[in-house]
């Protein structure tokens, strides 16, 4: 499983985390990187980034020459409410022609359909949600449908071993926000390390 990394910054990084929050394009893009966009959700807790349509506007434009190595752009979604999120799926995702856009699952994604047209399934939803068999079951569907899969929010190695552990998972990214708590040098470093681990095996799950 592989760090998208904030910001950039990352010599020997797979990829970064990028948003409309940046004037330009990290140096790692300019550069060749594989990068994501985080657009930022309608609506949310207070913690949780907020979209600005003005922004993404100016910004994505500003993008639109490194799109090739644009692997998501994942959004406008509402946390932990599944059918809200699918609903503004599919009102918003005619905004963003030729882009790859992620379907952000939230809590009941697991009952609901997944949209044909997105490129990856984000898996966001509460911690409760995130780290049980619903969202397993929602992977799994996913990977049927052949998108690429992304894990929101693994900032420590409990939840990086536990996604770790499911069929496919070196195909998988993530991201998370552990720089504001540890720094950024801290937490890169950790996030590397992790990495690097020896892998475990991975559990042997039921079809869906």
């Amino acid at each position: 499983m592989k760090f998208l990394y904030p910001g950039g910054g990352v010599n020997t990084a797979y990829g970064i985390m990028a948003g409309p929050n940046q004037r330009a394009a990290a140096i790692d893009i300019i550069n060749g990187k594989s990068w994501a966009g985080d657009l930022g959700c309608l609506q949310g807790p207070a913690y949780v980034k907020k979209i600005n349509f003005s922004a993404v506007a100016e910004w994505l434009p500003k993008m639109a020459i490194y799109r090739d190595k644009c692997i998501f752009l994942a959004g406008f979604d509402v946390v932990f409410d599944a059918q809200a999120t699918l609903d503004a799926y599919e009102e918003y995702q005619d905004y963003f022609p030729g882009w790859p856009l992620a379907y952000v699952a939230q809590n009941g994604a697991e009952s609901l359909p997944i949209p044909a047209t997105c490129a990856a399934v984000f898996i966001g939803g509460d911690t409760a949600w995130k780290e049980g068999y619903e969202a397993v079951t929602v992977i799994q569907r996913a990977q049927a449908m052949g998108k690429r899969i992304h894990i929101g929010r693994v900032n420590w190695w409990r939840r990086y071993e536990l996604f770790r552990a499911l069929p496919g998972s070196e195909s998988f990214t993530c991201d998370g926000n552990r720089q504001k708590y540890d720094g950024r040098e801290k937490a890169v470093a950790a996030w590397m390390e992790y990495q690097e681990r020896r892998a475990i095996r991975q559990l042997a799950l039921p079809a869906c």
